[in-house]
């Protein structure tokens, strides 16, 4: 594979009409569109790898002042050319443009020292020779014989064919359990990450009945600063092997 780098060319943002209640969920109905157009995929050969998307929001429940009609940009990026940290980077650097656009002045963004071309040519360079041998067998040996399941017990059985398909669980931990564990991290010379892992590994074993076992933790993997400001797919996951024996 190989990456072919397009001029920038004009692209047209085809304009939707979205018609609101007073008796509407507004914000329901708004991820409802937006949702529906998401659904519609990419080609890989051809491109291009993301889509814009603008709603025009109209009727009662449409919330404009001043009787200004309500827009929502909808931005859809392919997770082969942007990550997480990237599309944080894409909504403040189009904030700063469409303000800057308003008020007649130019940009404020910097120019960037280096572009994702060049940190795939980097990767490429030191995943190669001497230095891949030495990560393949480290990994290697890191991860032998590990069990290809963590035995957690369920309140169903798994089905037939297993898919990735799943949910969250969002919970808050109180303010002075959060100060206790910082200070417990503190004085035993650990992140506040590498303690709330230890105990999320903890718990795992526990219920699983099982000393051995991985969890995939997803990096930023910008360790570098030129990369910092850069829209790209950087993430990588990290498997981490638990062993509970002693």
């Amino acid at each position: 594979p190989c990456v072919v780098i397009r001029e920038p060319a004009p692209f047209s943002i085809p304009l939707h009409g979205l018609h609101l209640d007073e008796a509407d969920d507004a914000l329901d109905k708004i991820r409802t569109a937006v949702y529906a157009l998401t659904q519609k995929s990419f080609d890989l050969a051809t491109g291009p790898l993301y889509r814009f998307d603008l709603i025009r929001l109209s009727g009662a429940g449409a919330g404009g002042e001043d009787g200004q009609p309500q827009y929502v940009l909808a931005a859809c990026v392919h997770h082969i050319i942007a990550d997480g940290l990237s599309l944080n980077l894409l909504i403040r650097e189009l904030a700063l443009l469409y303000a800057s656009y308003l008020k007649g002045v130019p940009a404020p963004l910097a120019s960037l020292p280096v572009q994702y071309v060049d940190f795939a040519h980097w990767q490429r360079q030191r995943f190669a020779g001497e230095l891949l041998q030495k990560e393949i067998t480290f990994w290697r040996d890191q991860l032998k014989d590990v069990p290809s399941l963590l035995a957690l017990p369920t309140d169903r059985p798994r089905p037939p064919i297993q898919t990735t398909k799943g949910t969250k669980f969002y919970f808050d931990i109180p303010d002075s359990i959060a100060t206790q564990l910082a200070a417990f991290c503190q004085s035993q010379g650990l992140t506040l990450f590498m303690g709330l892992m230890a105990s999320l590994q903890m718990v795992l074993s526990r219920h699983a009945n099982q000393c051995d076992f991985c969890i995939g933790m997803p990096t930023a993997g910008r360790n570098q600063k030129e990369v910092e400001q850069l829209i790209g797919f950087f993430v990588n996951t990290l498997v981490i092997r638990t062993r509970q024996e002693g």
